[in-house]
């Protein structure tokens, strides 16, 4: 026969564990059936001294000692005849051992679902977006401080099966910070399989008007593992995804890997995420539910509180402004709540380089579905206006950038290096092959069209100081398939 736990008890011995993480239970609660009553007393008896095996010896500690013996089952049932004080916490409904806990009680430690991804990175504040295998949420800590295991700054949470997050503030922009996610009195983020702790870290946007050189990447349209790989050696500061997901609701029959499963490549680069509303992506109520479930982003787009806040926003980095629009919210058209507030936007907020991303592009080319007209006619007034130097789509499954056009007219053209010197008007950029799907380009050469292939592509972007380079990457070779910048010195 085993040694009982209550003749241990009686040497005083204590039986709390300092490696093993809680888990949740209700104090009391010793047969583990989901309430507390007088059989739970009887449990307690029972495995003091007929060896009887229980699944949660926390349940069992009702004074909260970490030591199990009689007086458990006597204080048990004092609080069941009223005359006793009720146990330690939890002991109404589930929760974690407010001292020192014993075993996992039956449930699976507390773990990540997937690794976690930024977003709304901006150079005061972040949000970490992280799923975990709790349902319902689970208290969740957020650890910040300028190395590994070197933590500062904490911020509370919740975590659970859905996508959660805790956003982080009063950081210090242009820095680096190493975090965890911290819960059931364990790390979350020490041990993942194939990663390491300095994977898990956030660099802070530089502050705005900042010089500083900044690189971005973009791509449209899903993506493969292999571009994920590409994308994240080449030290980006953030990624523009300009849609749209794949259906949840039916077979696809295109091969990208789904866009959620992106998160861990950006968690290994410390990068943040800035995603376009597509219009499958609206279209679909599964994809409409995941675009908004997943991310957490500025909320421009709110009339009222809680409606589809975040279908198009605007984000500062350095010396650039960036404008995310939504090219769903219209039956035919845009809205005119999105106009006036881009217009807004871009009044208050311009910068050096002013840069759109959306799905349904103004103009595409020879690609099957063509630009949109009405997008253009409503949007090229306003961007040119406010001095839009960069308009990136992602729905035609082409790689094609223009001229600087106003108008489907060609303002500017580049010179022998691939240089545009002060256009004066946007050049549009389409890179929608980032899943691996080609569409047939039309024969014949489009108006303003200044290149044009089929390939898997992401783009490379990177502005410093008084020029923005944008370069089209295969992620296969890491070649670089075409480029073009853009200089502005007026």
């Amino acid at each position: 026969m085993r040694p009982s736990l209550f003749w241990l008890a009686l040497s005083g011995a204590s039986f709390a564990s300092a490696t093993e993480p809680p888990a949740l239970f209700i104090r009391g609660d010793a047969n583990m059936n989901g309430r507390v009553d007088v059989s739970d007393a009887v449990t307690i008896v029972r495995h003091l001294f007929d060896d009887l095996p229980v699944t949660c010896l926390n349940a069992l500690d009702v004074n909260n000692d970490t030591v199990l013996d009689i007086t458990d089952a006597v204080r048990l049932l004092q609080w069941l005849f009223v005359w006793g004080d009720r146990p330690p916490c939890p002991c109404t409904r589930p929760g974690i051992d407010t001292g020192g806990f014993i075993d996992y009680c039956g449930v699976e430690p507390l773990r990540l679902e997937r690794i976690p991804f930024l977003q709304s990175l901006f150079e005061d504040s972040v949000a970490v977006v992280f799923t975990v295998n709790r349902n319902p949420a689970v208290p969740v800590r957020l650890d910040l401080g300028p190395a590994p295991g070197e933590y500062t700054l904490s911020f509370d949470g919740l975590g659970s099966i859905n996508a959660s997050s805790i956003r982080a503030d009063g950081l210090t922009p242009d820095t680096t910070y190493y975090y965890r996610l911290f819960g059931e009195g364990h790390s979350l983020t020490d041990a993942p399989p194939e990663h390491s702790p300095e994977e898990f870290r956030i660099h802070t946007a530089p502050p705005r008007g900042s010089l500083r050189p900044i690189r971005f990447a973009q791509f449209g349209n899903g993506f493969t593992p292999e571009l994920a790989d590409a994308i994240a050696s080449s030290d980006v500061d953030f990624v523009l995804f300009t849609g749209k997901y794949p259906r949840i609701d039916v077979p696809d029959p295109t091969p990208w890997v789904p866009i959620r499963d992106f998160y861990p490549h950006l968690g290994r680069m410390g990068a943040a995420v800035w995603p376009t509303l597509g219009y499958a992506d609206w279209d679909n109520i599964g994809t409409r539910f995941l675009y908004f479930a997943e991310f957490v982003l500025p909320d421009h787009a709110c009339l009222q509180p809680g409606l589809y806040c975040e279908r198009y926003y605007s984000f500062d980095y350095g010396n650039a402004h960036f404008c995310v629009l939504d090219t769903n919210d219209g039956l035919d058209a845009l809205s005119t709540q999105q106009l006036a507030w881009l217009e807004a936007d871009l009044q208050e907020r311009r910068a050096k380089w002013n840069i759109v991303s959306l799905n349904v592009a103004m103009y595409s080319g020879r690609g099957v579905r063509g630009g949109n007209p009405v997008y253009r006619s409503q949007l090229e007034p306003i961007l040119i206006r406010f001095g839009a130097d960069l308009v990136f789509g992602g729905h035609e499954y082409i790689l094609w950038h223009s001229n600087a056009l106003v108008n489907n007219e060609v303002v500017a053209e580049s010179d022998e290096a691939g240089d545009y010197r002060n256009p004066g008007a946007p050049i549009y950029v389409v890179c929608g092959t980032g899943g691996g799907v080609v569409y047939p380009i039309k024969p014949g050469f489009g108006p303003g069209e200044a290149w044009i292939a089929g390939e898997t592509a992401f783009t490379l972007s990177e502005i410093s100081g008084d020029t923005l380079r944008v370069e089209f990457v295969s992620p296969a070779t890491r070649n670089v398939l075409h480029r073009f910048s853009i200089t502005k010195t007026e």
